[in-house]
């Protein structure tokens, strides 16, 4: 399932709106004795949506239609 998503992520990689993968790595926690994958995202510069969202409550119509672009 995890795979899929990955896969998903790489394919985004033409849409400029969306934050890209840019590496993703696997390993073992031997504590816990179960594999992990770490995935390594780029910066969003301008942070996250929900970031925007909880600053401002009302929104122009051409300001959704940016944060929705």
């Amino acid at each position: 399932m995890i795979l899929n998503e990955i896969n998903f992520l790489r394919e985004l990689r033409i849409c400029e709106n969306i934050v890209q993968l840019e590496r993703c790595y696997t390993g073992w926690n031997e504590e816990k004795k179960t594999k992990t994958i770490s995935l390594v995202m780029k910066f969003a510069k301008y942070g996250t949506i929900l970031k925007h969202l909880q600053k401002k409550e009302k929104f122009t119509e051409e300001e959704i239609r940016t944060i929705m672009a």
